[in-house]
This record gives C-alpha cells, sequence and structure tokens, in this order.
C-alpha cells in the first residue's frame, strides 16, 4: 500500500512530496504483495467477523499473506496479536516490553 503512505504522510512535521517520493522507491524494493480475489474474499470476511473497516482487513490480509510479524499502522489496537501478527501503533509513546 505504497499509495497510503504517500498520500497521507502522517507525521508530526508532513514529509515534502520528492522525500515521500524517495522513501516509496525504497519501500518498492520490498516483496510485493498483490491484491487479488482470494484475499479481497479474505478482507470481507474479517471485516464481518472483527469489524474492522475493509481497508484495514484488507491491509491486515496482505501482511499476514506475506508473513509479516508486525503491522504498524494507527488503525488498530497497538499489541493485538492476530495469527501470529503484532500490531504496532508507531506513534504511539510506549514503554520496552
Amino acid at each position: 500500500m505504497l499509495h497510503e503512505f504517500y498520500v497521507t504522510r502522517k507525521l508530526a512535521e508532513p514529509l515534502q512530496p520528492e522525500v515521500a517520493r524517495a522513501q516509496v522507491e525504497g519501500m518498492a524494493r520490498l516483496p510485493l504483495v498483490l491484491v487479488d480475489e482470494a484475499m479481497i474474499l479474505a478482507a470481507i470476511e474479517r471485516h464481518r467477523s472483527m469489524s474492522f473497516s475493509f481497508w484495514d482487513a484488507l491491509i491486515l490480509e496482505a501482511a499476514l499473506r506475506c508473513g509479516a510479524k508486525r503491522l504498524l499502522t494507527e488503525d488498530l489496537q497497538h499489541g493485538q496479536k492476530i495469527e501470529g501478527l503484532r500490531v504496532e501503533n508507531p506513534f504511539l509513546e510506549v514503554q520496552e516490553e
């Protein structure tokens, strides 16, 4: 969801477009997970069963599909574990666990 990063750039001091573009280029070198029918259907089911927004459920499904261990998001509960994936809010100041 590189487009999400570029569009939002939610920081205390938003990134300048050229800086954000450079960061997107760097992240684009990471493994790519394509959204397909199976992922959309899984996201719909997770949206219904866990009361997540569809978009959050889709991001979660993509993270699970690529085998991620951490999902950085401010939209889900910090510290929550979903099928071995730990949700972390990068904007939350927390003490080391």
